[in-house]
C-alpha cells in the first residue's frame, strides 16, 4: 500500500483557489490522487463479490447523481430503498438497505436504517417490524443508526410503515437522549408558552388601556353635559 501524506492533501484543499483550479492540472496533488486509485484497487479487488458489487453500483450512481437533485417529497413513514454508501466507516450503516422516514427538508430525509439481520435479536435500540408493518420481510429498524441523507441516495419507495411502528421509534428515540437535553428541550417548551402567554397578557393590556380611554371619553363628556 502506498503511504499517502494526508496533511499535504488537507493543506492542498485549503489553498483560497482550490475549489476553482483543475485537480489534474496541480502537480503536487495528482500524482497523490492516481497513488490513492491505485491503493483503492489493489483493495477492491480482494473484495467479496457482494462488496464488490455494491461499490461498483455505489460508486456508479454517486458519479450519475453529481448533475442532479431530487427534491421529492417523502412522507413521515415512508419505507424507501437507499444506496447509504460504500466507504463507511466500521459498523456504520452501508450499501443499500431499506430505511424509514422520519422528518425531511428539500433535499434530504432523516431515516432510520433497516436490517434483517437485525431483527429478533433483542438489541434495546432496535425496534422490529414484519410484513404487517409495510416491510417485505421481517426486519429491525436500527434507531441508533439514524442520519440525514440526500434524497439522490433514494434508489425507489417501497411503502408506509404503521403508526404503531412509527412510535416506538419515537419513543426509542427519546429515551436514548440524554436528560440534561431532556431537560433544556423541556425549557425551550416552557420559554415558548410563557413568551405566548407574554403576548396574550399584552394584548389584554393594550385592551383594557382602549377601554379606559374610551371610559374616560364618555365621562368627560357626560361631565360636560351636567355643567
Amino acid at each position: 500500500m502506498i503511504s499517502i501524506n494526508r496533511t499535504l492533501v488537507d493543506n492542498l484543499s485549503k489553498q483560497l483557489d482550490s475549489k476553482q483550479t483543475s485537480g489534474k492540472n496541480d502537480t503536487a496533488l495528482y500524482p497523490i490522487f492516481a497513488h490513492s486509485l491505485i491503493n483503492t484497487n489493489d483493495a477492491l479487488k480482494n473484495f467479496s463479490t457482494y462488496e464488490m458489487a455494491h461499490w461498483t453500483n455505489n460508486a456508479d450512481r454517486w458519479l450519475s447523481n453529481r448533475a442532479t437533485i431530487n427534491t421529492t417529497g417523502y412522507a413521515r413513514g415512508t419505507i424507501i430503498f437507499a444506496d447509504l454508501g460504500a466507504t463507511n466507516f466500521k459498523h456504520e450503516p452501508s450499501f443499500t438497505h431499506p430505511c424509514v422516514v422520519l422528518d425531511q427538508n428539500r433535499n434530504f430525509i432523516l431515516v432510520a436504517p433497516c436490517s434483517s439481520k437485525k431483527y429478533g435479536k433483542g438489541y434495546p435500540e432496535i425496534v422490529d417490524a414484519t410484513p404487517a408493518d409495510g416491510f417485505s420481510c421481517n426486519t429491525g429498524i436500527q434507531t441508533n443508526g439514524l442520519r440525514w441523507i440526500s434524497k439522490n441516495r433514494v434508489i425507489s419507495t417501497i411503502g408506509t410503515t404503521s403508526t404503531c411502528i412509527l412510535n416506538c421509534i419515537d419513543t426509542l428515540i427519546l429515551n436514548s437522549v440524554p436528560l440534561h437535553k431532556i431537560q433544556l428541550i423541556e425549557k425551550d417548551k416552557e420559554i415558548e408558552t410563557l413568551k405566548n402567554e407574554k403576548g396574550a397578557l399584552e394584548t389584554e393590556k393594550e385592551d383594557l388601556a382602549a377601554t379606559i380611554k374610551n371610559l374616560l371619553a364618555e365621562n368627560e363628556e357626560l361631565r360636560k353635559k351636567l355643567t
